[in-house]
């Protein structure tokens, strides 16, 4: 059930309703993949975000909401 998928020894997959909604798929994958690489490498530990916070930039950050793939 979701967009992206990660297949092993193969790479990424990203399919989406548009060619754009596929690239801004691709970017937040990038982006948080640079983000934990960075993090790791200066040695600084990342904590996961609580459900309660996923939930509200879910819900507040005008960010596409999760879709439901038949």
């Amino acid at each position: 059930k979701a967009n992206v998928l990660l297949l092993e020894n193969h790479g990424i997959l990203v399919y989406d309703t548009s060619v754009r909604e596929a690239r801004m798929s691709l970017h937040t994958l990038e982006m948080a993949c640079r983000m934990v690489i960075t993090a790791r490498s200066a040695g600084i530990p990342l904590q996961p975000l609580t459900a309660e916070t996923v939930q509200d930039f879910m819900a507040s950050s005008g960010y596409k909401p999760v879709r439901e793939w038949p």
